[in-house]
């Protein structure tokens, strides 16, 4: 499988979890259909379809994603050939299931698997086949064997090719997006030392200031067990916790001694002026709320 951030990752078990509750809502409910019409045999595959769904969400529910997708699949497949053998061969219309065992299973595991999912389908039918040929189950005829089974093989060779030819332009254009994304938070985050950079020539008394509260910031965001995710943008909110002093008076923020109360109340206020003028950056929204949340880490250092 190929490697996979965490929310594409999330989205592929979100994906096998709503499937397989699909199939095993249909598989019960077809259980009981076929007890009341008394189809045992079927009645007894369907049963064991639905049950193995059970440990399959159990896998994917405990982060065991490929476990779960690999079950689910060889399930697929058992139950394809089953419903092949069970109802007389190659002609039967359940043959249409591989080309969608093919799609579906790349939505697993990506398209390196279409290969081997396209193999296996064809080893399937072959195996029906065979059972066809030496009379293990009985066909109507046996004239269209062959159309039926070189019908299946076009139809799954196509179908491969076309969601490989998907998959790889979707993976391409992906890679893409993350490329340029990766250049755009690289982007802001030269803005914001810019920033950080010019706070610090108009005000020389904080100069580094920033940055040590940065340092600290995520070592201790680390220390208390954040994602890295979290840390970045801890780490932005940091480097700009002070950017609202933009908007102080030169008189007060650079006044060599101590400042009186009017001047204090004044001071306070480049926070107020801070949220004014990054308010409407949604980018920095979740900094905020993350440093926010993650215990107020810039109250306990900002004074370093």
């Amino acid at each position: 499988m190929n490697e996979l951030t965490p929310y594409e990752l999330a989205q592929r078990r979100r994906t096998l979890e709503i499937m397989l509750w699909v199939i095993l809502i249909a598989g019960v409910a077809l259980f009981l259909v076929n007890i009341y019409i008394k189809a045992w045999d079927i009645a007894a595959a369907l049963l064991i379809m639905s049950v193995l769904c059970v440990p399959a969400l159990w896998l994917n529910s405990r982060g065991r994603y490929m476990l779960s997708a690999s079950l689910t699949a060889t399930m697929i497949f058992v139950v394809a050939d089953y419903n092949l053998y069970a109802s007389g061969g190659l002609k039967d219309s359940g043959i249409l299931a591989y080309p969608m065992i093919i799609i579906v299973g790349s939505l697993f595991f990506g398209r390196r698997a279409i290969p081997v999912l396209t193999l296996a389908s064809i080893g399937s039918l072959a195996l029906v086949a065979y059972l066809e040929i030496n009379g293990y189950i009985s066909p109507e005829t046996e004239a269209t064997d062959a159309f039926f089974f070189l019908s299946a093989m076009i139809l799954m060779i196509t179908s491969s090719a076309l969601v490989w030819t998907i998959i790889r332009n979707t993976e391409s254009n992906i890679a893409h997006i993350k490329e340029a994304e990766a250049e755009l938070l690289e982007t802001y985050k030269l803005t914001l030392m810019g920033l950080a950079k010019a706070l610090e020539y108009r005000d020389s008394e904080t100069e580094g200031h920033s940055r040590r509260v940065v340092d600290l910031s995520t070592r201790l965001a680390r220390e208390m067990g954040c994602s890295e995710t979290e840390i970045k943008q801890i780490e932005r909110g940091a480097l700009i916790h002070d950017i609202g002093k933009m908007a102080i008076p030169d008189h007060i923020l650079t006044k060599p001694g101590p400042l009186d109360d009017e001047e204090k109340k004044i001071m306070e206020k480049h926070t107020v002026y801070a949220k004014e003028m990054l308010s409407s950056i949604s980018f920095l929204h979740l900094s905020f709320h993350t440093a926010i949340t993650r215990g107020g880490m810039g109250a306990v250092i900002h004074r370093v």
